[in-house]
C-alpha cells in the first residue's frame, strides 16, 4: 500500500477532462441517510379492495393488462412440511428456518426463540434486546386458482403475494409494526412455497395461461403461531408507493386469511 501511494502524483488537466467534485455537506448526508417514513392511509374494514376466502376476484395485471380471476379456495395450517415437495420451497424461507433452528431433520417445525429489539440511533445508543420468547412456527398453506378471463393468453404472471400483519384501528386495518421496534423472526413475508413455479430468478413465474384456462396455484408461508390471527395477503402489487401509501387504491388486492391459533 505504501509503495502504491508513493507512486501517485497530481497533474494539471483541462476543464474538459476534469471530473466533477462535490463538497461534503455533513447535514445533507445525515438527512439523506435517514429513512423517509411513508404516510399510510389504512385499509377500511368495508373497503372494496378487501376480499375473503372463497370469493372470486377480478384482477388486472398491471405489467401487461392481462385480466384474470383469482380465488383463494382454502387456507390450512400445518406443523410439518414433510409431506410437501422440497423443490417447491424457496431457498430463503428454508434458510431462515435453519438459521433459527426451527426445523428438524424430519421436516417438523419446532419452537425457536424470537428476539425483539429497540432501535438505537447508531451514535449515542445501539440496538437493544428488549424481549425474547419461545414461539412455534406454522406453515400456512393456500389453495388458490387463477383463471384467464381475457381474450388473449397471459404472458408471464409472477405470483409473489406477500403476507402482511395488520392490526385493528377502529373501522380500519393498519400495519402492525411498532415504531422503533424490530423482531428477528422466521417470517420472510414473501412466498416460501410455490407450485407451479419457474426456475432460478424466475421462481415466482407461473407461466402463460390460455383464455378460459384455470390454473391451480398453491402458496405457502412460514408464520409464527401467535401471528396467525393477524395475517392478510397483499396480492398482485407490482409497484410501490411514493409519498403516501393508500391501502384502498384500486391497484391493491387484499385478502383476509386470518386463522385462529390452537
Amino acid at each position: 500500500m505504501v509503495d502504491v501511494l508513493g507512486n501517485i502524483s497530481l497533474e494539471p488537466t483541462s476543464k474538459e477532462k476534469a471530473s466533477d467534485i462535490t463538497d461534503y455537506d455533513k447535514k445533507y448526508f445525515s438527512e439523506e441517510s435517514k429513512p423517509k417514513k411513508t404516510k399510510v392511509i389504512p385499509l377500511k374494514k368495508d373497503s372494496k379492495r378487501l376480499f375473503h376466502i372463497g370469493q372470486k376476484v377480478p384482477v388486472t395485471i398491471s405489467m401487461d393488462n392481462s385480466k384474470i380471476e383469482y380465488m383463494i379456495e382454502k387456507v390450512e395450517v400445518f406443523d410439518s412440511i414433510k409431506d410437501f415437495k422440497q423443490e417447491n420451497f424457496s431457498e430463503l424461507g428454508l434458510g431462515i428456518l435453519s438459521e433459527n433452528q426451527a426445523l428438524d431433520q424430519t421436516g417438523q417445525l419446532i419452537p425457536y426463540r424470537r428476539d425483539e429489539y429497540k432501535f438505537g440511533n447508531g451514535k449515542d445508543s445501539i440496538d437493544k434486546l428488549v424481549d425474547s420468547k419461545l414461539v412455534h412456527p406454522k406453515f400456512v398453506y393456500l389453495t388458490t386458482t387463477v383463471k384467464n378471463i381475457g381474450k388473449k393468453s397471459t404472458e408471464e404472471i409472477y405470483m409473489h403475494p406477500s403476507i402482511k400483519l395488520l392490526k385493528s384501528e377502529g373501522n380500519a386495518w393498519n400495519y402492525a409494526e411498532r415504531d422503533g421496534i424490530a423482531e428477528k423472526n422466521i417470517m420472510t413475508g414473501e412466498v416460501d412455497y410455490l407450485e407451479p413455479h419457474g426456475d432460478g430468478k424466475s421462481f415466482y413465474n407461473i407461466g402463460s395461461i390460455r383464455p378460459g384456462e384455470t390454473v391451480k396455484v398453491n402458496l405457502g408461508y412460514f408464520v409464527d403461531e401467535d401471528k396467525l390471527d393477524s395475517i392478510f395477503l397483499d396480492a398482485f402489487r407490482y409497484s410501490g408507493s411514493s409519498g403516501t401509501e393508500n391501502m384502498n387504491e384500486k391497484n391493491r388486492w387484499w385478502f383476509d386469511i386470518r386463522q385462529q391459533s390452537k
